[in-house]
């Protein structure tokens, strides 16, 4: 399956909070019962420089991710889309 997807320069986004959030992630949802594989190569891509469409609703629905974690990567992801499209 092929999700689509945007670039945007990880570096002039991230700071090394996000990258430990996004690891956060992960392991939270990595571990758990669901089949989670897609949503974990997504959130691996963010360090690509790789932002998938549906990943902010991924993580959103996710039982795993708890509601803090869940407001620190939709600010993560706004400061992505505000850099893809600048």
């Amino acid at each position: 399956m092929t999700f689509k997807h945007g670039h945007f320069n990880r570096h002039e986004v991230f700071q090394k909070r996000d990258l430990h959030l996004i690891l956060d992630i992960i392991d939270r949802i990595r571990y758990s019962d669901t089949d989670n594989g897609n949503l974990v190569n997504m959130l691996f891509g963010l360090f690509d420089g790789y932002w998938y469409y549906g990943i902010q609703s991924a993580i959103d629905v996710s039982k795993e991710v708890p509601s803090s974690l869940k407001k620190s990567f939709t600010e993560l992801i706004q400061r992505v889309v505000k850099e893809a499209y600048c």
